[in-house]
């Protein structure tokens, strides 16, 4: 998988190389002005197309880094990490009718175990499935507004903290410290 923002850094250090050797071009300015609008749509806004549309598959809901996978019996976690130069919104990592719910309390810290259990989160279930988001920076927003959802579709206000998925009996896809995107990395298989 390629990162588009590894691609595009020495690319804004050019243009903006570019823009103190000419400063007053407006072509200039417009074509900067061009490229970063593309760049941040593309590095922000979750893919139309999910990479898998199969109720086998689960796909990373958010971009981030894997930080933790875990078994526990049949029980799977894939913990991933989420910081405020990784934002995007959380998008649907299965199929399925979500039963969102939510635990109010504070945001804190999420890498202190304390703060973790008295955070507020917003949990969401289909059958075995869940996935949990655990802010750490700003209070999470549901989107729901429909019974069936499908992979890919916007579920929740952008995130900045960690996510935990968990399901039974999964093929891992993914290994810890690995980038993930929204609809573009699956996570695993059922």
């Amino acid at each position: 998988m390629i990162n588009t923002k590894d691609k595009a850094l020495p690319v804004i250090a050019l243009l903006v190389l570019l823009y103190l050797l000419v400063g007053d071009c407006f072509i200039f300015k417009l074509a900067a002005l061009l490229f970063l609008s593309g760049y941040l749509y593309t590095s922000f806004i979750p893919s139309n197309r999910p990479v898998c549309r199969s109720d086998d598959c689960i796909v990373s809901p958010v971009m981030g880094e894997v930080k933790d996978i875990s078994y526990e019996g049949e029980r799977t976690r894939i913990v991933l990490e989420t910081k405020m130069t990784d934002f995007s919104l959380v998008c649907a990592p299965v199929n399925g009718e979500f039963l969102p719910l939510r635990r109010d309390g504070a945001v804190l810290n999420t890498d202190n175990p304390l703060a973790q259990k008295l955070n507020q989160n917003l949990r969401y279930e289909i059958g075995d499935f869940s996935m949990t988001l655990i802010p750490s920076f700003f209070p999470v927003q549901n989107y729901i507004t429909k019974d069936r959802y499908f992979i890919g579709d916007l579920i929740a206000k952008a995130v900045c903290g960690r996510v935990v998925i968990e399901a039974n009996s999964l093929d891992v896809k993914v290994a810890i410290g690995d980038k993930v995107r929204p609809n573009a990395t699956i996570l695993a298989y059922r």
